[in-house]
């Protein structure tokens, strides 16, 4: 099965320093947004921190494309810590622009979502208070199967531009043709990508779980009502800051090498 023997492959390389270092390089560059949460906030500190979200938001497909192209070429032993650079150079405009490209789209999708929304709740409202409630649910039910379909349909336009080193525009082309000719294993590509992904996940729960329990002493109704917690401690502090990296450093690894490994595997 495709799906199974790419999870294998994946994890073969995955160990690999030309995977791990730059996935651990965007850990670390993600960094500051985990301590802000444990600042209890500062006068400005909303917007510094959507300005940073933006900054890694637009590095990221940087990162994407390299560590893709490492996988691609770790699949034929020629992997290398410049093979990161070269992918990520190349690829990076392109991926950026299908990125934004689908950010735009689920702006849209949030729009139609919102108008659709309202121009069904208006109407049923005509007949009925019921069928206004029957009228919005059966709109956002079919919007919503639509836009799952789309996201699966255009999931692997990032592997179209590295793999295929195709242009924004075609990627989104090339990922559907690839996913309506390949459609069971894509899902089964989502069901191991998403168990790989709880199962990365595990120290992060883990230590969230542990500064609950250590916190609850300090806990109050006051507290959780303002949506705030109590500072963490030193040793809990430690703890989240570890989790984040190792559960982190591993997500950034896998899924882009995962995807591009099943990609590679399956295109026609």
């Amino acid at each position: 099965m495709g799906a199974v023997d790419s999870l294998s492959e994946t994890f073969r390389m995955l160990p690999s320093q030309e995977l791990l270092v730059p996935a651990l390089t965007y850990t670390i560059l993600s960094l500051p947004t985990l301590l802000q949460s444990f600042s209890g906030g500062a006068p400005g500190g909303v917007v510094l921190e959507a300005a940073y979200g933006v900054l890694l938001w637009l590095i990221a497909p940087f990162f994407t494309a390299g560590i893709m192209g490492v996988a691609l070429e770790a699949r034929r032993r020629n992997a290398r810590m410049s093979t990161f650079f070269q992918f990520a150079k190349s690829r990076y405009l392109s991926l950026l622009i299908a990125t934004v490209l689908v950010v735009i789209a689920i702006f849209g999708i949030a729009m139609v979502a919102l108008l659709g929304g309202i121009v069904s709740y208006l109407g049923g409202k005509l007949v009925s208070q019921s069928m206004a409630a029957l009228a919005l649910l059966l709109f956002l039910l079919i919007l919503g199967f639509l836009a799952v379909a789309a996201a699966v349909l255009f999931s692997f336009y990032d592997a179209c531009v590295v793999v295929e080193n195709s242009d924004p525009l075609s990627a989104f082309t090339c990922s559907m043709r690839f996913v309506r000719a390949n459609l069971l294993h894509v899902l089964a590509f989502f069901v191991l990508a998403i168990a790989v992904f709880l199962l990365f996940s595990v120290p992060n729960m883990i230590a969230a779980l542990y500064y609950l329990l250590t916190s609850l002493p300090e806990l109050s109704l006051e507290a959780l009502e303002g949506n705030t917690l109590p500072k963490p401690g030193f040793g809990a502090a430690l703890l989240l800051v570890s989790a984040y990296i190792i559960s982190n450093t591993l997500m950034t690894a896998f899924l882009p090498a995962y995807k591009a490994v099943f990609y590679s595997r399956l295109r026609r």
